[in-house]
């Protein structure tokens, strides 16, 4: 980082002020973070069972009972939502990746998705997501909609033709059009269960981005994103940051 050497001003000449020195060594520092490019791999590529799809919602409840994504509007197709966690203790890069049902392929993962070990990544049918969801990575669903099937469905994660990991629903204990989303229980190893059902869930309808009971799934830090600056685009990227200290 550049410096300002104030033991080289000339006598005589005025010391610049401490907070001037201050705010200039952080616009530096700033300026450098945002200087990264946001399609920089910063992660390992996925392999099998490196995430594991914990939670779906394809039932949204009736009313603001249903609002899953906290923008303030129930929808039944923008609620919806497909929950996965990094299970490895590496930094994965999901950048490509895809989410498929039955039907089609509902959502790719934008250059630049990173997601650090222990992490969740949520995937909404739309909105505009509101709320910390565990510090997990937000995003909505590439194609407009996730179009879940209420009745079952089969939910799979991709890299290129290769699985990750899938999640079936649709059978006794793990219907799907019962006004709340399935998810595993326990968390991450366990089978299918109705949320409400699930052990420590409070009787609570879901839990987007964060344990069955609303504990994170670990310290995921600050979710932060940031404009494709090359491109002028939408956010697109997050990652974890630290805090400046002075």
């Amino acid at each position: 980082m550049e410096t300002l050497d104030v033991d080289r001003i000339p006598t005589g000449a005025a010391r610049p002020a401490r907070s001037s020195v201050v705010s200039l060594a952080v616009t530096l520092v700033v300026s450098m973070l945002v200087l990264i490019p946001p399609t920089v791999s910063l992660g390992q590529s996925p392999s099998l069972g490196d995430f594991v799809i914990n939670e779906i919602l394809a039932d949204p409840a009736s009313g603001l009972a249903g609002d899953a994504n906290g923008d303030g509007i129930r929808d039944a197709y923008d609620d919806e939502f497909i929950e996965a966690v990094n299970v490895t203790a590496v930094v994965l890069d999901l950048s490509g990746l895809t989410l498929s049902d039955s039907d089609s392929v509902r959502h790719t993962f934008p250059a630049g998705t990173i997601a650090q070990p222990g992490c969740a990544v949520v995937v909404f049918g739309g909105g505009s997501p509101n709320g910390i969801f565990g510090g997990a990575i937000v995003q909505t669903a590439s194609t407009g909609s996730l179009s879940l099937n209420n009745s079952g469905d089969s939910v799979t994660m991709l890299n290129g033709a290769s699985e990750i990991d899938s999640f079936t629903y649709g059978g006794p204990g793990c219907e799907g059009d019962q006004n709340q989303s399935v998810t595993l229980d326990p968390d991450l190893t366990g089978t299918c269960n109705l949320h409400t059902q699930a052990s420590g869930s409070g009787e609570s309808l879901f839990s987007p981005g964060t344990r069955i009971d609303g504990s994170p799934f670990g310290d995921c830090g600050i979710l932060v994103f940031a404009d494709d600056f090359e491109s002028g685009g939408t956010s697109n990227w997050s990652s974890t940051v630290g805090e400046l200290d002075f």
